[in-house]
């Protein structure tokens, strides 16, 4: 079985584990995703992103013409695939291509969506997207800490630091001494399947992004001796533990769970009480903020 399918089982088994279902349903659900339909699925659809990526990284979006050039935020899913499965220079370049597309704009940020003229990486959207700014730094962390010390990360790293250190700022992350600052950070553009519009909010795939960089990012400063930038970045990674914990959580029946959004409507922002995909974003971001059961009692709340 390749790895790749091995992993997206784990994974899939994982999020059911949230849940309380029996062993023998567990068990059941593993052998059918192992099954020739689900392994080729998997497969193909792993091997058509790997096969799709040029030599310098540029990752189209859509095989079809669905959607225009590279999607800068997918760095984010494909960099965590490629180093459980071993591809450690594709995550390399692919990060790189997103750093140089911003570079080569004279952006201070991320873009939405490039494309590729020749050595060229020309801005599609320009959208300000602070969650998929995250998925790239987020992405570049996870290299630095599994593979170590390389060219590469003394090459980027001033970019990263300075563009790590703009994220967090109180431009997005708005913490303070102000009740309109609820220690989260805002995206002004959230791209959510609901009503198929930009919401302006403080959404939970944003905070768990968020955390996932400020944990790793911490990480890699105190590495490179950087030990007050390290302590900043966790002191403000302790804040959006405590926004999340105070604004992002709601109680349904008797348990806590995770709220998909806040929106900044009023003093500190409203709760939206819908349930989604939303709800699920710190098992994309592999980091949790709260207690493990908040979790799960947000996956039994939307069961």
């Amino acid at each position: 079985m390749p790895k790749a399918l091995r992993l997206t089982i784990s994974f899939l088994v994982c999020c059911l584990a949230y849940t309380t279902v029996s062993a023998q349903k567990l068990s059941s659900v593993k052998a059918e995703l192992a099954s020739p339909f689900f392994e080729n699925l998997y497969a193909n659809t792993y091997y058509s992103l790997v096969d799709r990526m040029d030599q310098d990284g540029y990752l189209p979006e859509s095989l079809t013409g669905a959607y225009d050039g590279m999607f800068c935020r997918t760095v984010g899913a494909i960099v965590p695939l490629f180093l459980e499965t071993g591809r450690l220079q594709q995550a390399e370049r692919t990060i790189n291509c997103a750093l140089t597309a911003m570079q080569q704009n004279e952006m201070d940020r991320i873009p939405h969506v490039i494309g590729k003229k020749g050595d060229k990486y020309p801005i599609i959207s320009d959208e300000p997207q602070i969650d998929g700014q995250e998925h790239v730094l987020m992405a570049w962390a996870m290299l630095a800490l599994k593979r170590g010390h390389t060219a590469f990360e003394d090459r980027t790293w001033p970019v990263v630091r300075d563009l790590t250190k703009r994220t967090f700022d109180r431009t997005s992350f708005q913490h303070g001494q102000w009740s309109t600052e609820p220690g989260l950070v805002r995206n002004i553009a959230f791209e959510h399947s609901h009503e198929g519009r930009r919401w302006d909010t403080w959404d939970l795939l944003t905070q768990s992004f968020a955390g996932a960089t400020l944990q790793d990012m911490a990480a890699v400063a105190d590495r490179r001796g950087e030990t007050q930038l390290a302590d900043d970045w966790r002191t403000k990674l302790q804040i959006l533990r405590k926004g999340i914990r105070k604004k992002m959580t709601t109680v349904r029946g008797q348990d806590t769970t995770y709220l998909e959004m806040r929106l900044p409507d009023g003093n500190g922002g409203q709760p939206y009480l819908g349930m989604g995909w939303v709800a699920l974003s710190p098992i994309a971001a592999q980091w949790e903020a709260l207690d493990h059961r908040v979790l799960q009692h947000t996956v039994k709340a939307m069961q």
